[in-house]
């Protein structure tokens, strides 16, 4: 950066040769058997790779989680629980008289308005 100018060939070799050296050893062998041109291109190789491998890693643990979520027993209440059915409906029956009641109110509100 200190001389500004043209970029030459070996200068540019240097450094994709040194940024594939920096990498993991995987994803290294893995960018030098793609053989990229040039550090820009080295540089896209490993963000894809890298990208790639995130993803995978990512399924494989949701698969593992989920894997495991089915090996989990889950209880179930057997028997006939009657009066719990009969006191929810009764409160959504008297949810349902009120919210009718509030709705003629106001159609008659509505109606008086408009006349």
């Amino acid at each position: 950066m200190s001389y500004p100018g043209p970029i030459s060939s070996a200068h540019e070799a240097i450094a994709k040769d040194s940024f594939i050296d920096a990498l993991d050893v995987d994803l290294s062998t893995k960018v030098r058997e793609r053989d990229p041109t040039s550090l820009d291109e080295a540089l896209q190789i490993a963000m894809r790779l890298e990208a790639i491998h995130q993803a995978a890693t990512t399924r494989d643990a949701i698969e593992d989680v989920s894997h495991h979520r089915g090996k989990q027993a889950r209880g179930v209440v057997a028997g006939n629980d009657q009066l719990a059915v009969t006191t929810v409906l009764a409160k959504l029956n008297e949810l349902q008289r009120r919210f009718d009641s509030e709705l003629k109110s106001l159609d008659c509100r509505m109606s008086d308005l408009q006349l």
